[in-house]
């Protein structure tokens, strides 16, 4: 078996526009949490990320691993 040195996986999602302040999902965990939002669309943005943030990616992936440390919640 000999694998590709490169494994590219699928292109992101593109993100829907939506208007409102409510924000709906499936829970991954029971719970509430307020914060503030920051919205991060890729690696370019994770400076952007404040330890408590709640963290709006667009999709998730071992990728975004290392701003889990940092977020009280997580929309994907």
């Amino acid at each position: 078996v000999t694998l590709p040195a490169v494994i590219y996986g699928d292109e992101a999602p593109l993100l829907e526009t939506e208007t409102g302040d409510v924000l709906k999902g499936v829970p991954t965990s029971r719970g509430y949490y307020t914060g503030p939002v920051t919205v991060v669309q890729g690696i370019k943005d994770f400076g952007k990320v404040n330890q408590g943030d709640v963290l709006v990616i667009p999709y998730s992936d071992v990728g975004w691993a290392p701003l889990f440390t940092k977020a009280g919640a997580v929309v994907a």
